[in-house]
């Protein structure tokens, strides 16, 4: 059975729709969707088959945190298809050759497995040289998903996607993205109609497989150990800025070949500056000492949420309960980082605010470095015992 006659089986329809409606079966185009899922499935593989298929119109919405993005949201009769395709062949195909150090939008991987790996490479990198004197850069993709052209996402299903007639409506999802900019401008763009819109799947897996091959040239070519890519941002750490400054500058003419522009957030930087990634500061001390800071701007975003979260409570719309797993939530995700005199400035407001202790986290702080040592020390125990057990077999023989 091929990957498209796995993709359009009922039970893969019926299995993908229940992965789709994890945690939104509050909405009720999602629940009026369970409630006959049956048919409705059943109707959506009738239409792939008999080629009558279309993408409904997305829904389009503008989200400004952490910055200003607009989504093309899916309906979810096609995220459905979406899904099934991507269990079926799509994303293995898609992801299969990805570095490891590709951490966005992927299982087990994500915004602290980002972090994690950059803690992991400065201490790395300070066992290996004994200092904090070295050097990064940060680049980033100006505007990634709007401005990526449309026959280079295709060249890529090419490249990866195995099965023609998955291809086919692959090639169908990236046509319904339109390109907003004049007719006149499109004509006269070389790599003509751009744009890849957030809030389908295939979008995302299919902007994550693209520059793939520049991963793998910095990561083998260019002997870059320490470098991680997060969707659209870059980090590279070397102690030689001549060596920065050519895959710097190979990075550029390589994405300029899909028609993208590299932005330089952060050039040929010391790292005891610390680097700047994912709304987080991370420091490489003179003694070899990570250190994690949240951004100043989380702070005072989480006070203005609490006194608006008073309001709401003092008009009777949410519940102290809803209040106390917000902040339980919240103190979390700072305890992983070195940020003990705010968090402890911010249990004060939260407690002059609502007149109760603050709910604590029980959630530690996680030692990137210390999770491999202690495996790499697990796999040579079991080595040595399967060493002393294969000696003791040959001498009994």
């Amino acid at each position: 059975m091929t990957d498209y006659e796995s993709a359009i089986q009922l039970s893969e329809l019926e299995k993908a729709a229940v992965q789709c409606s994890k945690g939104l079966t509050y909405k009720s185009s999602v629940s009026g969707y369970l409630i006959d899922s049956l048919c409705k499935n059943n109707r959506l593989r009738n239409e792939i088959l008999h080629g009558t298929y279309k993408i409904s119109k997305y829904m389009h919405f503008v989200i400004t945190e952490p910055k200003r993005r607009e989504i093309c949201a899916t309906r979810m009769r096609d995220r459905v298809w979406q899904k099934s395709m991507c269990n079926n062949g799509v994303r293995e195909q898609l992801l299969g050759s990805l570095i490891y150090d590709n951490g966005a939008c992927q299982k087990n991987k994500g915004v602290d497995f980002a972090v994690d790996r950059t803690i992991c490479f400065l201490q790395r990198y300070y066992r290996r040289h004994k200092s904090n004197e070295g050097r990064y850069d940060h680049l980033d993709i100006k505007g990634y998903f709007p401005n990526t052209p449309h026959s280079k996402t295709k060249r890529t299903v090419d490249e990866y996607v195995k099965d023609a007639r998955l291809r086919a409506h692959i090639y169908n999802i990236i046509d319904s993205f339109k390109d907003t900019r004049e007719p006149d401008e499109i004509s006269a763009d070389p790599f003509g109609e751009r744009g890849t819109a957030l809030g389908s799947e295939i979008s995302q897996l299919l902007q994550l497989a693209m520059p793939n091959h520049i991963d793998h040239a910095i990561k083998e070519k260019f002997k870059i150990e320490y470098y991680i890519r997060f969707n659209d941002d870059m980090i590279l750490i070397s102690d030689d800025p001549d060596r920065l400054r050519e895959v710097r500058e190979f990075i550029i003419a390589e994405y300029k070949k899909y028609g993208l522009e590299i932005t330089r957030k952060q050039q040929n930087t010391k790292l005891s500056q610390g680097i700047k990634f994912l709304k987080r500061r991370i420091i490489l001390t003179d003694s070899g000492k990570v250190i994690v800071k949240a951004s100043p701007e989380k702070f005072r975003k989480e006070r203005r949420t609490l006194r608006k979260m008073k309001k709401k409570l003092d008009n009777n719309e949410i519940s102290m309960d809803d209040i106390s797993r917000h902040y339980q939530s919240v103190r979390a995700g700072l305890a992983r980082c070195d940020e003990k005199i705010r968090v402890k400035s911010l249990d004060r407001f939260y407690e002059g605010l609502f007149g109760i202790a603050p709910p604590q986290s029980k959630r530690r702080k996680k030692n990137a470095y210390c999770k491999s040592k202690r495996a790499n020390r697990a796999a040579r125990g079991r080595n040595r015992k399967d060493e002393k057990r294969k000696s003791e077999i040959k001498g009994n023989r």
